[in-house]
C-alpha cells in the first residue's frame, strides 16, 4: 500500500523535526510535496507546530520572555516524548534546571507515533541530573544571569511500590524487565525492582509456550471454561489482551473468538470491531430470523435492506404499504409475498423478491420437515445471500486485505451452530439453579439446559435456538464504552463497606461478557483473571 508507507515515512520523519533534504531525491520530495500541500491551504500539523515553536525559541529575546513567564516545567509520561517535544524542553531548562520528569520507559507504547523513549530519558539524565545545574540559594534572577551559589546536580528519584498487582505479577515484571534490559546500562539504571502493595492472598501467575495458533487458542479458552464451571468468577472478570487486534486481514484473536463461541461464553471487543458485529454477520441473523419467524417484521426490513438486490426506498415503501389496509394486516414478509404475486414492482425488483421468497420458504420447508442438517441448512442461506454482503474497508490493511474474508464470517457461525452441542451456554452449568439460567432482561433463555446437534436432522426449534443463541453473542458483544470494574459481586459489596483504595461507593454495571482487547485500551484497567 503505497499511500500507507508515504504516510508513515511523512510521519516519522516530521516527529524527527526532519527536513527534505535530508533524504534521497525520491523521499524528500515526497515530504515537500506534503508540506508544500499544507502551506498551500494554509495548514500546519500536529509536528509542525512542535517545529515551528522550537524555530520561534530558537530567537535569544523570545526564548528569555518564555523562561520568565514559565520557569518551572513540570513533564508527564515523559517516555511518550517524540524529538521535537524534547527539544523543546531542552531550549525551556538547559542551565536552568528547574524541571521535573515523570515516566517510565517500561510503559513506553508511542513508538509508532515517533516517541524516542530511551533517547529521551538517556538525554534527560545527562543534562539535568548528572551534569550540575541550578544554584542553591540564587533568586531566579540571578540563576538566570549565573550568579549565585555553586552549582549543584539534580537528583533521580525511582518509585517502586505497585499499588495495582498481586506480588506474583509484580515479581514476573520484574524478571521481564531485568532479562529484556541486560547489556544497556541505561536501562539497568532505569529499571529498578518493583514491590507490591500488601493485600490479597497471592495469585500464581503461568507462563505457557503453544507450538501453534491453534492449541494456543484451545487452551486459553478451556482455561476461561474451567474458570467459569468453578463459579469464582463471572464472564466479566475475564481478559484476553492482545498487542493488537488486526494485522490487515489476519485476527491474532480470531481462533479464540471462534472457541468461546463454540462454548457458548458471551465476549466483547474492545479497541477493534467484533466480527459478530460485521454486516455479514447482522445480514445472516435478520435472515435466520426470518426463516425461523416469518412475523418477523423487523428481521424482514432489514433483509430488504441488505440482502434483496434490486429493491431501492420506492420498492421498499410499495412493499411496506401493499395490502396495509387488510385485516388483520399481514407481516412484512406476508406482504413481501402478496408483492410479488401483483404487479406493484418493477420487473426486475420483483424478481428479485421473488428469488428471495421462493428460497426462504424452501429453507423454512427444510427446517420443518428435517431433510437437511441444521450446518447445512444455514451454509444454503450464507452461500446464497450473506457471502456476497458488502463489508467496510479497513484503508488501514493492505490492498486486497481491507475486508474480512468471507470464510472468517462463515468461521464464527460454524462456531456458533458447534455451541448448540453443549448444554450449558455462557459457561453456565447444567446444575445451576434456575436463576442462573435467567437472560440479562430477567427472561428465562429459551434454550438453556438442552443440546442440539449441528450436524443431525433440523427442526424450527433447532432453528429458533440457534437464533436465540446467535442475538444473544451479538448482543454481548457490544461495546457500550462502560469500563468493567475488576471483582465478582461479592467483592465489590466487600470494598464498598470498606474505605480503601478503590471503594469509590459505585458499582458500574456492564454487560457481562469476557473482555478482549489490547495493550493500549488496558492500560489502567483491571480483571481477576487475564
Amino acid at each position: 500500500d503505497t499511500i500507507k508507507a508515504a504516510m508513515s515515512f511523512i510521519y516519522s520523519a516530521k516527529s524527527r523535526g526532519d527536513t527534505p533534504a535530508m533524504y534521497p531525491s525520491l523521499a524528500g520530495s515526497v515530504l515537500a510535496a506534503y508540506n508544500g500541500t499544507l502551506r498551500k491551504f494554509h495548514l500546519v500539523d500536529f509536528d509542525d507546530l512542535l517545529l515551528y515553536a522550537n524555530q520561534v525559541l530558537e530567537h535569544n529575546h523570545v526564548l528569555e520572555q518564555v523562561r520568565g513567564e514559565y520557569p518551572y516545567l513540570l513533564v508527564d509520561e515523559f517516555q511518550d516524548l517524540n524529538q521535537l517535544q524534547m527539544s523543546l524542553v531542552l531550549r525551556l531548562q538547559t542551565g536552568m534546571g528547574r524541571v521535573t520528569a515523570v515516566g517510565d520507559e517500561r510503559q513506553s507504547i508511542f513508538a509508532f507515533r515517533g516517541a524516542s523513549c530511551e533517547h529521551n530519558f538517556a538525554t534527560f539524565l545527562s543534562h539535568f541530573v548528572d551534569a550540575k545545574v541550578g544554584r542553591v540559594g540564587a533568586s531566579d534572577r540571578d540563576q538566570d544571569r549565573g550568579q549565585g551559589q555553586e552549582p549543584v546536580a539534580g537528583t533521580m528519584a525511582s518509585l517502586t511500590r505497585n499499588y495495582r498487582s498481586h506480588q506474583s505479577i509484580v515479581d514476573l515484571g520484574n524478571i521481564v524487565a531485568r532479562e529484556t534490559g541486560r547489556g544497556s546500562a541505561l536501562l539497568e539504571r532505569l529499571r529498578v525492582p518493583l514491590t507490591a502493595q500488601p493485600s490479597a492472598p497471592v495469585v500464581p501467575v503461568a507462563v505457557w509456550s503453544s507450538r501453534d495458533k491453534q492449541s494456543e487458542a484451545t487452551r486459553i479458552v478451556r482455561r476461561i471454561s474451567q474458570l467459569l464451571r468453578m463459579g469464582d468468577c463471572q464472564p466479566k472478570d475475564i481478559t484476553v489482551i492482545s498487542r493488537v487486534l488486526n494485522f490487515g486481514s489476519y485476527r491474532p484473536t480470531g481462533l479464540i473468538e471462534q472457541g468461546l463461541l463454540r462454548e457458548g461464553i458471551p465476549f466483547v471487543v474492545r479497541g477493534g470491531a467484533s466480527a459478530l458485529k460485521s454486516p455479514r454477520m447482522q445480514a445472516m441473523m435478520s435472515l435466520v430470523r426470518v426463516v425461523a419467524n416469518s412475523d418477523d417484521d423487523v428481521a424482514a426490513e432489514k433483509c430488504l435492506d441488505t440482502i434483496v438486490k434490486d429493491i431501492g426506498p420506492a420498492a421498499k415503501l410499495k412493499i411496506q404499504e401493499f395490502a396495509s389496509n387488510r385485516l388483520p394486516m399481514p407481516s412484512l414478509y406476508g406482504r413481501m409475498r402478496l408483492a410479488v404475486q401483483s404487479t406493484v414492482l418493477p420487473k426486475h425488483s420483483r424478481a428479485s423478491l421473488q428469488a428471495f421468497v421462493v428460497h426462504v420458504d424452501r429453507c423454512a420447508q427444510l427446517a420443518l420437515s428435517g431433510e437437511a442438517t441444521l450446518r447445512g441448512l444455514l451454509r444454503m442461506l450464507y452461500d446464497e445471500y450473506v457471502k456476497e454482503v458488502d463489508e467496510p474497508e479497513d484503508p488501514r490493511a493492505p490492498v486486497g486485505q481491507r475486508t474480512r474474508p468471507p470464510d472468517a464470517i462463515w468461521e464464527m457461525i460454524d462456531a456458533i451452530a458447534d455451541s448448540l452441542a453443549s448444554a450449558t451456554p455462557g459457561g453456565v452449568s447444567a446444575g445451576d439453579s434456575d436463576d442462573e439460567h435467567l437472560d440479562q432482561g430477567g427472561a428465562r433463555s429459551e434454550w438453556s439446559g438442552r443440546s442440539v446437534d449441528p450436524d443431525g436432522p433440523c427442526s424450527m426449534q433447532a432453528l429458533h435456538l440457534f437464533s436465540s443463541q446467535m442475538c444473544l453473542l451479538s448482543s454481548s458483544a457490544e461495546d457500550k464504552g462502560r469500563v468493567t470494574r475488576a471483582g465478582n459481586k461479592k467483592a465489590m459489596k466487600k470494598d464498598k463497606a470498606s474505605d480503601g483504595p478503590g471503594s469509590d461507593g459505585e458499582e458500574e454495571e456492564d454487560s457481562n461478557a469476557v473482555v478482549i482487547t489490547t495493550v493500549h485500551q488496558a492500560k489502567g484497567l483491571e480483571w481477576e483473571h487475564v
